[in-house]
């Protein structure tokens, strides 16, 4: 019995002996998880980028013919408030048309248009895709005659940060933004692979993802500010 019971004592002890090492292996591997989960949000925090959308100022650039009778027909007050979310999407009209004197116009992929988020081409959408448009629909229009797109807000992100920003305000409002001349954000509320609009701006606003695959693809008539 007592040489049974001390076997006994020297295999559980064997167990112990092994356990150890395994119990602070278990132990070691769920703090390493852990701070590796910690170092890739510290590390995707700190990598958060935002550009701001811009048509591009070449002297040979083509630009769109405001005073043409094609482009003067648009009713710009309707298709405004249609792409500020102000009028229903359904009101949208069914032949807005732009012109422009430039036969190479439509190789050109992005163009300002005063009060909107811009006129972009399909390369562009087909680009940046359109799984990144967050809070933003499109609405068909054409240009000499080549399908184009213009952005309407569906809903703005709610990330920019007026804590560190700097900015003017009305006058007779100061709630409203007049003009932003430093952008922060809440870097956890900025979508990660998208195109999107604030509530404080109309411009269009993009993250790196999408900004790198404007650059990669070298869209005409784009150009990226980084504001944040």
């Amino acid at each position: 019995m007592d040489g049974h019971a001390e076997a006994t004592s020297i295999r559980y002890d064997s167990c112990l002996m092994l356990l150890k090492p395994m119990k602070m292996h278990w132990q070691f591997s769920g703090a390493y998880a852990r701070i590796s989960r910690m170092l890739r949000f510290s590390s995707a925090e700190q990598q958060v980028s935002v550009y701001r959308c811009h048509e591009s100022l070449e002297d040979t650039r083509p630009q769109i013919d405001f005073a043409s009778e094609i482009t003067s027909r648009n009713d710009w007050l309707l298709l405004a408030a249609i792409l500020d979310g102000q009028k229903p999407a359904s009101s949208w009209p069914t032949d807005v048309e732009l012109s422009s004197k430039s036969r190479s116009a439509t190789a050109w992929d992005y163009f300002r248009v005063g009060g909107t988020r811009g006129l972009a081409s399909e390369r562009f959408l087909d680009v940046v895709g359109r799984h990144t448009l967050c809070g933003l629909s499109v609405c068909y229009a054409e240009l000499n005659d080549c399908r184009y797109f213009f952005f309407r807000r569906e809903w703005a992100v709610d990330c920019f940060d007026r804590e560190h920003a700097v900015f003017d305000t009305f006058p007779h409002d100061a709630s409203r933004i007049m003009c932003i001349s430093q952008f922060a954000f809440h870097k956890t509320l900025v979508p990660s692979d998208a195109c999107f609009c604030i509530p404080e701006s109309k411009e269009l606003l993009l993250t790196e993802p999408v900004a790198r695959r404007i650059r990669d693809a070298d869209l005409r008539g784009v150009a990226l500010e980084k504001i944040f």
